[in-house]
């Protein structure tokens, strides 16, 4: 087997081996030869599996996945709280929201800077593209946003 081939074995992305040759053989041509084709292999390898964690909707989010990439409307908006963080000189903060799809609803975390700036700029109604760490929450299961900002170009159908 060759190197190509080793780095697609190893590939968790829905991609058929021909495509993904042909994505290999871009990257070489794209790179004027500054990489070989497995370097060009594991580049479009990682590139694919960032975009890995994409999920059709709600519904699909585990609590064990490393990582979920979903849009969403905002159906509520909760408030800005402070807390002491052990140690820390700066006071923590945290606003939660409760997004929704078609096929269900999620409370999303955001954190410090993205709880500052959700207050002053979000509202119910906004499309977010959200990627965060999912886990088991008090009411389910509930995402840590690592980023997150309005889309809006996409609509989402909420009953």
């Amino acid at each position: 087997m060759g190197a190509i081939e080793d780095v697609y074995e190893d590939l968790e992305a829905d991609i058929s081996a021909e495509e993904f040759e042909e994505m290999v053989a871009a990257k070489v041509e794209q790179m004027g030869g500054l990489a070989d084709e497995e370097t060009a292999a594991m580049l479009v390898a990682h590139e694919l599996d960032d975009a890995g964690g994409e999920v059709e909707g709600i519904a699909d989010i585990e609590p064990g996945m490393d990582e979920a990439k979903f849009v969403a409307k905002i159906v509520g908006i909760g408030d800005l709280r402070t807390f002491e963080r052990d140690g820390e000189d700066d006071d923590g903060r945290v606003v939660n929201l409760e997004l929704a799809d078609e096929t269900g609803r999620i409370r999303v975390s955001l954190w410090d800077e993205m709880a500052d700036s959700a207050v002053d700029d979000l509202q119910t109604g906004d499309v977010l593209r959200v990627a965060g760490r999912p886990k088991d929450g008090f009411n389910g299961v509930e995402v840590a946003a690592d980023k997150a900002e309005v889309d809006h170009d996409t609509e989402v159908d909420v009953e």
